[in-house]
């Protein structure tokens, strides 16, 4: 009778042990499931707002991967003290439809923000410096971005294919306008201040501008640059420009009116496929 009744307090104990341990592993996995799955870096980590349940990110920068969208998070605070946007931080984060960056930011790293189809607006602080690779490639629904006033390297490909991109405003303190910033994006209004010294190939090919002046600080205008914009029709200054690479406004069928420096250096295919030009 004894070692039935130890049989029954041994098995009663192994079924309480079964059931604790489900009830744990239920709460641990309700818990996750209101945590971002994004991979903090050390000095970072996700955390969850109290008030809206909107993920906080902290620290000096962050890198998480695609694994975010699954929450569905379309906005994203970030505390006191961030210096700098991790490469790939928000990558293919397709519910993300706002951005503030903080002020304090001096860098966006490359493919920051790419593939996040569903952001529309981005609000970036005049400390950012640098844009890197990417960093906004492939935004297609992004219409309102302003650049900063002290950007000094905006890296290749940026902004390329942002569709709904249709005003853009380069600051006069970016010196060079790196390899296919733009490319294949919607702008329509470009306003390139003066301070500008370099448009490099394929900076607005397949783009939809219809003129654009070209102010005096810029020399160089590479292969490409506004190739393939069937709505340009008007390019205005010029006047300093010292090289026009190969097909730099090449497949422009509307393009009437340029006006190039006798003394430019012009490659012989500049104009190729724009047959209405007047030199």
């Amino acid at each position: 009778m004894k070692n039935k009744k130890s049989i029954i307090i041994l098995v009663i104990v192994v079924v309480l042990g079964v059931v604790t341990g489900l009830i744990i592993s239920k709460f641990r996995s309700s818990s996750d499931d209101n945590v971002p799955t994004g991979e903090p870096t050390s000095k970072t980590s996700w955390e969850n707002s109290v008030e809206d349940n909107i993920p906080v990110v902290n620290g000096s920068g962050f890198k998480g991967y695609s694994e975010n969208v699954k929450n569905g998070y379309t906005s994203v605070k970030f505390a006191d003290g961030i210096s700098a946007i991790d490469s790939e931080a928000f990558k293919n984060c397709a519910f993300l439809t706002e951005i503030t960056i903080p002020d304090g930011v001096s860098s966006i790293g490359d493919y920051a923000f790419s593939g996040c189809t569903g952001l529309t607006k981005v609000v970036i602080p005049d400390s950012v410096t640098t844009i890197g690779r990417y960093a906004f490639a492939d935004c297609v629904s992004l219409s309102d971005v302003k650049l900063p006033s002290k950007l000094s390297i905006l890296d290749e490909c940026a902004f390329s294919g942002c569709s709904s991109l249709k005003d853009v405003t380069v600051p006069s303190s970016l010196k060079l306008i790196s390899d296919s910033a733009f490319s294949q994006s919607g702008i329509e209004n470009l306003v390139i201040e003066d301070g500008v010294e370099k448009i490099d190939p394929n900076v607005f090919a397949y783009t939809n501008i219809k003129t654009v002046l070209i102010p005096d600080s810029v020399t160089f205008i590479g292969a490409g640059a506004f190739s393939l914009c069937s709505e340009l029709e008007k390019i205005e200054g010029m006047n300093k420009v010292e090289f026009v690479g190969s097909r730099a406004f090449a497949d422009c069928p509307k393009l009437t009116d340029i006006n190039v420096p006798s003394s430019a250096e012009v490659d012989i295919s500049t104009f190729d496929g724009s047959e209405n030009v007047k030199k």
